[in-house]
């Protein structure tokens, strides 16, 4: 699919999924939520944002130390600049960014640094399967929900397992991949090969069975610690519901921004948000409240604000700090240079 058409789609979903959650609220009720709101709240709550990202960074950090000793502050502000890159640009450009980011800044293989990236998505999605298995010993969720989790495990493991036969048996891997290339363009092909042995460079630490196991912690940390933050919204909205009901809410926005959006995850995420909402109430984690989905749609904004303003501002501080701009860094660029 070209960039043109993943922009388009993504705007098409987004708007979908916006009028979705807006034709489920009251207008009326929702300002009254928002008045009422207790937005002290929002300040521990970015906090705990940042600190997301330090995880993410830390975590980034250990995945490239195998071919290159960083200092952590590069590798984080590459984090800020990436997830930066995602929310102010469309056709989700953020890992490429970052990758670029990263091997502008220390003169590495954008093809190995990207591998990290791509190693970093597989484990986050391990992670959040981890944490939301966990939660099936003490909720019981939905069929369907469990389904989808069980596909995504699959589909991660398989993908896990690709990997790292790319990077134990590089020749291998790239002749299954590059032999049906090479039917229709040997040029193609030969191209393709150079980029596969380069990215495999980046994936060192599957062949690293402690590492992975690190990896795989740090991960569920990140998503443990990321859904229970949001529990901080509830109080702000004066909510007191069981700390699952925060989880659940992480797992349906989860996979929503797995989809094409525009940027920033803008009505997919908030959609999501009240399907969340909806999914803990009727497995009565809210107790006796009864929640309205004009105060869920008020909560995913204020969550999404809490998430959205702190990573742009710093992401963009970075930037400029480091003087770059979007066309040296730009998805184009990188494609074009992932033969060196």
């Amino acid at each position: 699919m070209s960039n043109r058409w993943k922009i388009i789609s993504g705007i098409i979903i987004s708007l979908a999924f916006l009028v979705y959650a807006l034709s489920k609220v009251n207008y009326a009720e929702m300002a009254e939520a928002f008045s009422q709101a207790d937005y002290f709240w929002t300040i521990p709550m970015m906090a705990t944002v940042i600190v997301g990202m330090f995880i993410r960074a830390a975590r980034w950090h250990w995945l490239i130390r195998p071919f290159k000793r960083l200092p952590f502050s590069s590798v984080f502000s590459s984090i800020m600049i990436g997830f930066m890159a995602n929310n102010i640009l469309p056709a989700r450009v953020g890992e490429v960014v970052r990758a670029v980011s990263l091997s502008h800044k220390h003169s590495l293989s954008k093809s190995a640094v990207l591998a990290t990236v791509v190693t970093e998505r597989v484990f986050d999605s391990l992670g959040l399967l981890i944490v939301f298995f966990s939660t099936l010993i003490i909720v019981d969720i939905p069929a369907d929900l469990k389904k989808a989790s069980v596909v995504a495990l699959a589909m991660t493991m398989v993908l896990l397992f690709f990997l790292y036969l790319l990077k134990a048996r590089t020749d291998l891997a790239v002749r299954i991949i590059c032999a049906p290339i090479g039917k229709f363009s040997e040029s193609l092909s030969s191209r393709a090969s150079v980029v596969l042995t380069k990215f495999a460079e980046g994936l060192s630490i599957l062949t690293e069975p402690v590492s992975v196991l690190i990896t795989i912690l740090y991960s569920v940390l990140l998503w443990a610690f990321s859904g229970f933050a949001g529990y901080l919204i509830f109080l702000a909205f004066g909510l007191y519901p069981q700390v699952w009901a925060a989880l659940m809410i992480l797992f349906v926005t989860v996979l929503a921004v797995s989809l094409p959006s525009s940027p920033g995850y803008i009505g997919t995420f908030h959609a999501a948000c009240v399907i969340g909402f909806q999914i803990s109430g009727s497995l009565g984690m809210f107790g006796q409240q009864e929640v309205s989905n004009s105060v869920a749609l008020s909560y995913s904004v204020i969550l999404w604000s809490c998430q959205y303003f702190p990573v742009t501002l710093l992401g963009l501080y970075y930037l400029k700090r480091e003087h770059l701009n979007f066309s040296e860094i730009s998805k184009e660029k990188v494609i074009n240079e992932t033969g060196e």
